[in-house]
């Protein structure tokens, strides 16, 4: 099936790895959950987050947006860090037509901007970045990245990310490691850290 679907990853301030919310939680290769930061580059206090069930994150404070009675008005939450994902990913099938569902989750994955608040708070450690996103060439070959293994699923973070020791987690809670690839995991290219 080739379907994305984008999430907010809730309003609670909670770890979703520890305590589940939906559909943040599911442990589905077409599920891209998003975290809310400030302006600062923080996780915003309300913000889930969950270093296995949360992928990446993007504003979502003081947003202007619509609001009921044809008015605008500044809203927060992971509801509006969401919309985010989705308008970087209407402009990479625009410019890429022919990318499938995991490429794009790959790329946008793969893209991100390391962030030090993300560091074992999303499976990226980072910001939705949509100038790396939308560049000509792919992100890197994950061959030899690190990886976050939850579940059924496989996570891509950069090469750089792992170098830098952000932190990033394995669902089993080990830390992130230079690994090497399999042959065909269920969600594109994807390496496990050995």
């Amino acid at each position: 099936i080739n379907h994305l679907f984008f999430v907010f990853a809730g309003n609670e301030g909670s770890n979703v790895d520890v305590t589940p919310a939906y559909p943040a939680a599911y442990d589905l290769p077409n599920i891209i959950s998003v975290a809310a930061i400030d302006n600062d580059d923080q996780l915003a206090s309300f913000s889930n987050y969950g270093a296995a069930s949360v992928d990446l994150a993007a504003p979502g404070v003081n947003i202007y947006s619509t609001i009921p009675n044809a008015k605008f008005g500044y809203l927060t939450g992971t509801s509006m860090a969401s919309p985010h994902v989705t308008g970087v990913v209407a402009l990479l099938q625009s410019r890429f037509p022919s990318l499938s569902s995991n490429n794009i989750k790959s790329r946008m994955l793969g893209t991100t901007r390391a962030v030090p608040s993300l560091a074992g708070k999303c499976a990226t450690g980072g910001v939705l970045y949509a100038q790396a996103a939308l560049q000509p060439t792919a992100p890197p070959d994950p061959t030899g990245a690190c990886c976050m293994v939850g579940g059924t699923s496989c996570q891509v973070v950069t090469q750089a990310q792992c170098n830098a020791g952000s932190g990033v987690y394995r669902g089993d809670g080990t830390q992130c490691s230079v690994g090497t690839c399999q042959s065909a995991p269920p969600t594109g290219a994807c390496c496990v850290g050995g």
